[in-house]
């Protein structure tokens, strides 16, 4: 599931699978930052933004990076709260939901034009 790759100062932690050559470099010039701070995290939905990658987070020392934020915030993702407790699943369950999510989930960029509903409920 999360995977890490070594830059330049520090460590990417990816969270995908697949990432388009423009949003690599991204992440490879955000591990070179001196004021980025113990390691870049990179989600699901990542693709490439204006200067960082959309979906990247980057924490820092010191500093505030405006466009860290991103152009498209709020592009799709949301966090639900729910009573499931991850130690209710096991690892094969995990992966499975992740498979089930990736199926039905667009990855990276200009997949959709208009608000989409469906598949949701094959999850």
């Amino acid at each position: 599931m999360e995977k890490v790759i070594m830059g330049t100062r520090l460590p990417a932690k990816l969270w995908l699978d697949e990432v388009e050559d423009s949003c690599m470099s991204q992440i490879m010039d955000l591990t070179s930052l001196p004021f980025a701070f113990k390691h870049i995290a990179i989600m699901p939905d990542a693709h490439a933004g204006k200067g960082m990658p959309i979906g990247g987070v980057l924490a820092t020392n010191g500093v505030i990076v405006p466009n860290a934020v991103g152009v498209d915030i709020g592009c799709g993702m949301c966090a639900i709260k729910t009573n499931l407790k991850a130690e209710d699943f096991s690892y094969t369950d995990l992966t499975s939901i992740m498979s089930k999510i990736r199926a039905v989930v667009p990855l990276g960029f200009d997949h959709q034009n208009k608000k989409q509903d469906q598949g949701y409920r094959n999850v």
